[in-house]
């Protein structure tokens, strides 16, 4: 919400079809944030953010690997606890739904090991939390990208 970094690390499940042209896959993940932290006029606010995503792609082959345009689509749950006077508005569980478009490259490794590169860029409807007073703390932001590289293994 003030720019900057954010970061999360995600486990991933993805299937895909067979054959050596065109392949179709989807992709499910689950996430964890580390916590984020607000204070102000002797008052906190904790943010903890799980990204929860579903996407389709496209596998197409390309040089030594293979590229993945896709759409996908999810929900950032985020709980948020606060202390301090003035403090109890927004505290609770919150979900702000995205959706997305992705790029990727996919390279094998070794025999069952490959590395993927991986872009997206989001459209979110976004949280904002507000103490009592209406005073803005933190929000979340109404768009965004990522990069990120994965490692995993192919089960055939």
């Amino acid at each position: 919400d003030a720019g900057g970094v954010d970061g999360d690390a995600d486990l991933a499940l993805g299937l895909e079809s067979g054959g050596d042209g065109h392949r179709w896959g989807g992709r499910l993940s689950f996430g964890y944030a580390p916590a984020a932290e607000a204070r102000w006029s002797g008052k906190t606010a904790t943010l903890y953010r799980l990204p929860a995503r579903i996407g389709l792609y496209l596998s197409l082959p390309a040089g030594p690997g293979r590229l993945e345009p896709g759409l996908g689509g999810g929900a950032d749950v985020l709980l948020v606890s606060a202390e301090g006077p003035g403090t109890t508005d927004g505290v609770g569980v919150h979900l702000a739904p995205f959706g997305d478009a992705s790029l990727a490259y996919t390279i094998p490794l070794a025999r069952r090991l490959y590395a993927r590169a991986l872009s997206r860029a989001a459209l979110t409807v976004p949280y904002v939390f507000r103490d009592l007073a209406g005073e803005r703390v933190w929000g979340t932001p109404r768009v965004y990208g990522e990069l990120g590289v994965e490692l995993g293994l192919a089960f055939q």
